[in-house]
């Protein structure tokens, strides 16, 4: 798979649901972006940091970069709060380095 240039990530109640806070391969973002892509996100095919999704492609080995948008960001800031109430939202992910 050619690593598209931009991602446009549906993080639906489910992926908040059985995501996990804390845990970059199983966050609702990690959970919504392995879906998009095809991936397994508990063999940390996709594991998403704060700023950043970092992920192996079906069919291709290296290491693919993409920036997560503010809303994105602050999405994982709050997740980490149990104490909010999250919804689904999507956003678009755009490769590192790409303009």
């Amino acid at each position: 798979m050619t690593a598209p240039a931009e991602l446009v990530i549906e993080v639906t109640a489910d992926d908040i649901r059985l995501g996990e806070p804390r845990q970059a391969c199983l966050c609702p973002i990690a959970l919504a972006a392995a879906r998009l892509l095809g991936t397994a996100p508990v063999n940390e095919d996709v594991v998403v940091g704060v700023n950043i999704i970092l992920a192996t492609l079906p069919g291709d080995p290296t290491l693919t970069e993409y920036e997560l948008p503010e809303e994105a960001t602050q999405f994982i800031i709050d997740f980490e709060d149990s104490s909010r109430t999250m919804l689904p939202f999507t956003f678009t992910a755009r490769l590192a380095g790409a303009s």
